[in-house]
């Protein structure tokens, strides 16, 4: 029994973190994110979870580029 309720507690917290968040979770999101920079660096979780899912009231200017050197943008250098 005394190990069950450590398991639960971490099972309860990983179930809470894959779980949809809520919309005003994710507006607190992007603020935490923004008040830092005004440029956000993606990845892809929080492109799925930011950009793509609902729900969303907000809208986003997204600007992509290629920096990895397979890609051999030049104008992205």
């Amino acid at each position: 029994m005394g190990t069950l309720v450590p398991f639960l507690l971490v099972l309860l917290a990983v179930y809470r973190s894959a779980a949809q968040q809520t919309l005003d979770e994710k507006v607190q999101n992007l603020i935490d994110l923004t008040s830092r920079t005004s440029v956000v660096k993606f990845n892809m979780d929080k492109w799925k979870n930011l950009v793509r899912m609902q729900p969303r009231n907000y809208s986003m200017d997204v600007i992509f580029t290629a920096l990895s050197p397979g890609v051999n943008c030049p104008i992205c250098k």
